[in-house]
């Protein structure tokens, strides 16, 4: 998981909306912190070694829902110019 959150909020905020993290199954969930439309947080991610990337649009970050797509538009671009 990347975004602006540090990792213990993050962790209380994935708790607290019932997600049992010590029970994840055939999954490794690892944080990172940083900004996902800035280029230089995107190229200090191990890119190369993911099969899929997953971009969701968070809600705490845009007003409306234009400008949630328009970020995850811009990490997408800056994602595949990186690879």
């Amino acid at each position: 998981m990347f975004n602006e959150v540090s990792e213990k909020e993050r962790e209380k905020k994935l708790t607290d909306g019932g997600l049992d993290i010590s029970r994840l199954a055939n999954i490794i969930l690892v944080n990172r912190e940083g900004n996902a439309v800035i280029r230089r947080h995107l190229e200090s991610l191990p890119l190369e070694s993911f099969d899929s990337i997953l971009i969701l649009a968070d809600e705490s970050v845009e007003d409306s829902a234009i400008q949630a797509d328009s970020r995850s538009l811009a990490t997408l671009l800056l994602i595949r110019d990186i690879q």
